[in-house]
């Protein structure tokens, strides 16, 4: 069943890529945009269905990111289980890539503020957005599947248990116990 729904996403990511090259070819050379024809308006719906896909994936992305980071660890101390991901790995870089590809020219980022919520228009449009595409690219590295996330969570804890030992010995040395 994944599997099926990532190609449907790859087939159109694909489509919504080519047709963002397509306007980003007319604005460049100020063509004007042709009239709508049954083609061209079902290319805009699909781009318009990927973009609102994409922004879902990577919203449901984002709220994975704030779910781990509630929980009391040190930044960078054992990488996390891709089984707490939303949407498999590829499919979050794929909706980022697209998004990244659709920040760059006007038509498609107007498509993008007229498919989102009034309020999160601004948001989106922001270049603070736009780099945080970029690095949630870096943060979806810290998920790995579960048995590495495991075996990584175990040496954490190993390591955490002696620089335990080695502060209560400090503490007992220097007369503090």
């Amino acid at each position: 069943m994944q599997t099926i729904v990532i190609s449907v996403f790859v087939w159109l990511a694909a489509a919504g890529i080519v047709l963002l090259l397509s306007y980003a070819y007319m604005h460049y050379f100020g063509k004007s945009r042709p009239k709508p024809t049954a083609s061209t308006i079902d290319t805009e719906q699909e781009l318009r269905a990927v973009l609102r896909a994409s922004v879902e994936v990577v919203s449901g992305f984002g709220a994975c990111l704030e779910r781990e980071s509630s929980y009391p660890r040190p930044i960078g101390s054992f990488k996390s289980s891709e089984t707490e991901l939303p949407f498999p790995k590829e499919t979050i870089k794929g909706a980022i890539a697209i998004l990244q590809q659709a920040m760059r020219f006007p038509r498609s980022r107007a498509i993008l503020a007229e498919e989102v919520a009034p309020s999160q228009t601004q948001q989106i449009l922001s270049s603070q957005f736009t780099k945080s595409l970029e690095s949630s690219l870096i943060f979806l590295d810290d998920f790995v599947p579960a048995k590495e996330a495991s075996a990584d969570y175990e040496k954490w804890r190993e390591l955490q248990k002696k620089v335990d030992e080695l502060l209560k010995k400090l503490e007992i040395r220097d007369g503090k116990a």
